[in-house]
């Protein structure tokens, strides 16, 4: 979906989808993933299609068939998420492990093992980390 037109009361029905969708990311009960999963995608996704845009190669979008363009998106996240918990694994699906950040991010490294949502973060909490040691010497 390319540069959406998103009306208040859309973006409004976004931001709580989006508090749905948070669940998911660090949930370490495969099966409750699973379930949560499923949950929004029997409420958003109405077909599933194969799509080539932006010169991408085939690759698959859940979408839902109304002009809406927050629907259009919910199922668009949903089926994302499903694709990424089937090809990837759930464990894939992380929160940043940083204190008061509520990023969540799906991990692309090669080892899996990615802790936070950017370098920033990381430095911030590692910067924390070299001062609580300095400071107890």
């Amino acid at each position: 979906m390319s540069l959406p037109d998103i009306d208040a009361d859309q973006a409004r029905r976004l931001a709580a989808w989006v508090e749905r969708l948070r669940p998911l990311f660090g949930e370490a009960d495969r099966d409750r993933q699973i379930d949560l999963l499923n949950a929004l995608l029997r409420e958003s996704a109405t077909c599933v299609q194969i799509s080539t845009h932006d010169g991408a190669d085939p690759h698959l979008h859940y979408v839902s068939q109304v002009p809406d363009t927050a629907e259009r998106l919910r199922g668009t996240t949903a089926g994302g998420l499903a694709v990424a918990l089937c090809g990837a694994g759930g464990g894939r699906l992380g929160r940043c492990a940083r204190d008061g950040c509520r990023v969540v991010f799906v991990d692309t490294s090669r080892n899996g093992r990615r802790r936070f949502c950017s370098v920033a973060c990381a430095n911030r909490v590692n910067v924390a980390a070299h001062r609580a040691r300095a400071a107890a010497r």
